[in-house]
């Protein structure tokens, strides 16, 4: 216990974080209320810790390496950190010295919180070293005491050079006395400047170069008194800028001059200020006609015109505009002009472009447009009859190819009833042949039919559940699944547009399809799948029947392009063909893949969303 009871009121009543601590456990003897609200442990859990407690794990070692060698009575130091019960860490400054407190030594410690101090700094630090201009920082006596990266690579020297020397060892010798004289004016009445009050003078390199600054002075009040911030760009470019400008300025009106586009510049009151050779051509005047001369007077009745109107709303706006102006000179003829006005601090600045080849080429494209219209409207009614006997052809090839096969079919078979008996095995075979052929043609007739109408039949787009249309697919094939063993492996499948008869079609060819190239299998797997991907969806048939070699994929949707002999493997080789002018007319694709015997994956995909008009 404190036992002087002036000083216990001292140490309680405090505002700083006080302690007292055992030199040899480091244990805390002491503390007072205003620590036990900064660091958040109660006296008691304080009595408990120790010195060790309240730093952070890798300054522990510095702790006791500067308690070990701790032989003053009063220090003070900063750059310590402290750790708060809440596992929060504070920048703090000490200010302790030894005492004998029952009995015990101990030192007696004060604690500043500078946290917000340190952050407060290194932002500063930070601001300046990232400055795009030359920072330097001088106190009251003009010696440096800070400066960034950008003042070592302007002036060529390192900030060790730097700190500790006069400013003036950054001046050429005729300002140092301008130089002091402005700093001494500057302390006798330090308030800040505003950020246009820079003095353009010349610096000194440390090579002996000057170079051409600007350079503008803010007082900082700090605990030291009242240190000065010079804030320094290098405005070497800006120099030479200025010079090139001056160059420039006497070019311009020639380059003017010659420009392939009109150039003018009309006052607010509508003078013409400036116009160039092109510009007075296009109006057809001299130009000393209308230099200092007002529009309304050169062009009588164009203060009437949109042109004119626009020019005084862009002039009252200070917003630029672009117009195409039809000109109509005063012997009635016509030119057309792009003109592009812009606000300037005089008026407007009018840029114009003869358009008037163009705006002829463009009433003929029209007229081409409007021919071109006529020959679509009259290439459509040629499609459209084109269609109509296409229709007729689809109707002759289903009625008129029909009936020579139906009687070809049923001579044949009056011939078998009737000469039967008389028949041998070989002209039997030829019967039969004759009939298997007829049959063939048949399905091809159907075939191509099918192939024909799926080109022209009318979308019917509305919401489809594929997996009502699979399960019916896979019904209308239950002749072709007799005595077979399929193991059939079909994921639920997401509703998606399109026309339903139409997709179930083209699942009956690619199940019918898997089915036939997997019987020689004694047990085929055929998978139906889905994949999700961005904007589509990826559908699958796969099997693991005969397969085909990928060089002849190509070939796979083509109308009558088989990969395998009708011997092995009974079909049109149409199928495949009308699933993908189905798939296309959804805005889909297909592709396959597989190899040989070991089975083959057909794909389509369709949009999520349906099929993009």
């Amino acid at each position: 216990m404190i036992e002087n009871g002036q000083y216990r009121i001292l140490f309680e009543s405090n505002p700083y974080p006080m302690w007292i601590y055992d030199l040899e456990s480091l244990k805390f003897l002491e503390v007072n209320d205003a620590a036990v609200e900064k660091y958040g442990y109660s006296k008691n859990e304080f009595y408990e810790l120790t010195l060790k407690d309240i730093r952070p794990e890798k300054d522990v070692k510095l702790l006791l390496d500067n308690v070990k060698n701790e032989t003053s009575k009063y220090q003070w130091s900063s750059g310590w950190r402290h750790k708060k019960k809440d596992g929060s860490v504070i920048d703090v400054e000490i200010i302790s010295h030894n005492i004998l407190h029952n009995g015990i030594k101990g030192r007696i410690v004060t604690v500043n919180d500078v946290t917000e101090k340190k952050r407060t700094e290194e932002n500063f630090k930070l601001v300046i070293e990232s400055s795009p201009n030359a920072i330097v920082l001088t106190n009251q006596q003009g010696i440096i005491t800070l400066v960034n990266r950008k003042t070592e690579t302007l002036f060529g020297y390192s900030r060790n050079e730097l700190i500790g020397q006069k400013l003036n060892i950054l001046l050429p010798e005729r300002f140092k006395n301008t130089h002091i004289k402005h700093e001494n004016n500057f302390f006798k009445d330090p308030k800040p400047r505003k950020i246009s009050e820079r003095k353009e003078l010349y610096g000194l390199h440390k090579n002996g170069s000057e170079i051409p600054v600007e350079i503008g002075l803010n007082p900082i009040k700090n605990e030291e008194g009242i240190s000065v911030l010079a804030s320094i760009i290098d405005i070497t470019e800006r120099k030479l800028a200025q010079e090139e400008l001056i160059k420039a300025e006497k070019r311009y009106r020639t380059t003017l001059d010659h420009m392939m586009e009109g150039f003018q510049i009309i006052s607010n009151d509508c003078r013409y200020l400036y116009i160039n050779n092109t510009a007075a051509e296009q109006g057809r005047k001299a130009k000393e006609d209308l230099i200092s001369h007002r529009m309304i007077d050169v062009y009588p009745g164009i203060e009437k015109t949109e042109m004119f109107s626009e020019l005084c709303k862009c002039m009252k706006n200070k917003i630029p505009f672009t117009m195409e102006n039809e000109f109509i000179y005063p012997n009635g003829e016509k030119n057309w002009f792009l003109l592009n006005m812009e606000p300037v601090p005089e008026g407007v600045l009018i840029l114009s472009k003869d358009i008037t080849h163009e705006k002829k080429s463009e009433e003929e494209l029209k007229l081409y447009r409007e021919h071109l219209e006529e020959l679509v409207k009259h290439r459509t009614a040629q499609l459209d009859d084109a269609n109509k006997e296409l229709e007729s052809f689809s109707y002759s090839v289903s009625h008129d190819l029909r009936a020579p096969l139906r009687h070809i079919t049923g001579f044949v078979q009056l011939l078998q009833q009737n000469i039967s008996s008389s028949l041998d095995d070989k002209n039997k075979k030829y019967f039969s042949y004759i009939t298997e052929s007829t049959k063939k043609m048949g399905l091809l007739i159907d075939d191509l039919l099918s192939f024909s109408r799926m080109a022209r039949t009318e979308m019917n787009e509305n919401k489809v559940n594929l997996n009502n249309i699979i399960h019916e697919a896979i019904h209308d094939l239950n002749d072709e699944l007799q005595e077979r063993k399929i193991v059939w492996k079909i994921d639920e499948m997401p509703v998606v547009y399109g026309d339903a008869s139409m997709l179930k079609q083209a699942y009956v060819n690619l199940i019918s399809n898997a089915v036939k190239y997997t019987k020689k299998k004694d047990e085929a797997i055929i998978e139906i799948s889905v994949k999700p991907d961005k904007h589509e969806y990826i559908f699958s048939v796969k099997d693991n029947g005969a397969g085909f070699d990928m060089k002849y994929a190509d070939k796979l949707f083509g109308v009558f392009q088989r990969l395998h002999s009708e011997s092995e493997f009974e079909g049109t080789g149409i199928g495949l063909a009308n699933v993908k002018r189905i798939i296309n007319r959804h805005d889909g694709k297909v592709w396959a893949e597989g190899e040989v015997n070991k089975g083959a994956a057909f794909y389509f995909t369709l949009k999520k969303n349906g099929k993009q008009s």
